[in-house]
């Protein structure tokens, strides 16, 4: 089930959901592959993700 979840949501943010789920299992090895995952490799990091949206203007100027 996680790896069809997985499938569908191949990017970073549904890589540490699995790995979240895979955690939760009552299985020690699965609970150190899923500390591994999020801890231990830069496998899952946010340059798959789009960037943040960029701000309009000065943060401390009135907008007209």
């Amino acid at each position: 089930m996680i790896a069809a979840e997985l499938e569908r949501d191949p990017s970073a943010t549904g890589q540490e959901g699995a790995a979240r789920c895979r955690a939760a299992l009552p299985d020690p090895e699965a609970k150190a592959a899923a500390w591994a995952a999020l801890f231990d490799s830069d496998d899952l990091s946010t340059t798959s993700s789009p960037p943040p949206p960029r701000a309009s203007g000065s943060p401390n100027r009135p907008r007209s």
